[in-house]
């Protein structure tokens, strides 16, 4: 049986080879939109800019989130476990204002913790199995500063439809973690995703005091 360490080692490990056989278009990430995700956008329509404040984006992906943020005044940092994720980052932006790091979500720097006045988590945490979430969950909270905002946006699911294998969609009920973690929620908001399994995406904002 595998400790945490080694739970962890491998998930992270699921990432680097698709990044890496990936291109800049996205091939084979069956997550890679190559846009800001839709009901992220929604909400920072309703913002206000981001100026002199610091924003973080957990697991960036291929960028675009990270981005969107950046566009909009914000002092953006983004971070992935895999190497070559960020290496696509770059490529795509070479321009790009976003400091782009790779790190570890179990492992964040000391320096990040509530250091950031938003977070952004699309979907990272269902990447990962369901014994790791809580712990990821907790990490993810760890970078929100006094009075900050996190917004996350994930995939829900009854529990006879959770899952053997990534994508790990999550029960609501187990978003809990982040007010376990010091953080209080604002909004929950949802639309149907698909039919099979029956699932629909939330996205739910937190601000800690």
């Amino acid at each position: 049986m595998m400790n945490d360490d080694d739970e962890i080692t491998a998930a992270s490990g699921f990432f680097e080879p698709m990044y890496a056989a990936s291109s800049a278009a996205g091939e084979g990430l069956p997550w890679a939109y190559m846009q800001a995700n839709g009901q992220f956008v929604e909400w920072l329509d309703g913002q206000a800019g981001g100026q002199n404040q610091r924003a973080m984006v957990t697991g960036c992906g291929l960028g675009d989130d990270a981005e969107e943020i950046a566009r909009r005044g914000w002092d953006v940092m983004a971070f992935d476990v895999s190497e070559s994720a960020i290496g696509l980052c770059l490529e795509r932006f070479p321009k790009s204002p976003v400091d782009y790091r790779i790190a570890d979500l179990f492992q964040p720097p000391d320096d990040w913790r509530g250091a950031f006045d938003l977070v952004f988590d699309n979907r990272t945490v269902q990447s990962l199995p369901y014994d790791l979430q809580p712990r990821a969950m907790a990490s993810v909270a760890s970078l929100v500063a006094s009075g900050g905002t996190l917004v996350v946006v994930t995939e829900i699911v009854a529990p006879e439809h959770l899952s053997q294998h990534p994508p790990y969609r999550m029960l609501a009920e187990s978003l809990t973690a982040y007010e376990d973690a010091g953080l209080g929620r604002q909004s929950w908001d949802e639309i149907p995703h698909r039919d099979d399994p029956p699932s629909r995406h939330a996205r739910v904002v937190y601000s800690r005091p």
